[in-house]
């Protein structure tokens, strides 16, 4: 079991991260905005859903295969940049007219289904939470415990996948 102060510690810096703009957050503000309410609750929706992909490869130990493969980072980068530029352009060439006054009313701007489902996509390809959580949840395991290492990251995961 984590001391006090190694929960405290692993708290703020999950927060903290929650707060640091990226690809996922611009992600969701950009739904949020141009379609509404619904629509960036299933972004976060898709976006909570995408971040046990990388909670599963930590658990399961394939997180070393990344941290230790530069190709394989090198690779998710460009795929999710790649990404992430074809969803704005799919924005952009969509003939949806924005009405700001009916915007957080009119349910059918985007199915709530591709929302969800390109934020799953933009969190599983998005480099930082990759990072974040290969990089982080290891250092707050306890070797000594009862606990599986597999199972403490996979708890460790889901209380930042929440928080994040």
């Amino acid at each position: 079991m984590l001391e006090n102060s190694e929960l405290l510690m692993f708290f703020t810096v999950v927060l903290l991260y929650a707060f640091m703009p990226g690809p996922a957050m611009l992600y969701s503000v950009a739904q949020t905005v141009s379609s509404g309410r619904k629509s960036g609750l299933f972004a976060v929706l898709g976006l909570h859903v995408g971040g046990y992909f990388h909670v599963t490869l930590v658990a399961f130990g394939l997180a070393t295969a990344f941290i230790n493969t530069p190709l394989l980072q090198e690779i998710v980068q460009k795929v999710g940049a790649i990404y992430l530029i074809y969803l704005g352009y799919q924005k952009i060439i969509s003939h949806v007219h924005f009405h700001f006054d009916t915007a957080f009313e009119d349910p059918s701007i985007r199915p709530p289904q591709k929302i969800f489902w390109d934020s799953v996509v933009v969190d599983v390809l998005n480099p930082k939470a990759a990072l974040f959580y290969f990089a982080f949840l290891p250092q707050f395991v306890v070797k000594e415990s009862e606990i599986s290492v597999g199972l403490q990251l996979f708890i460790l995961g889901t209380f930042t996948n929440f928080g994040v």
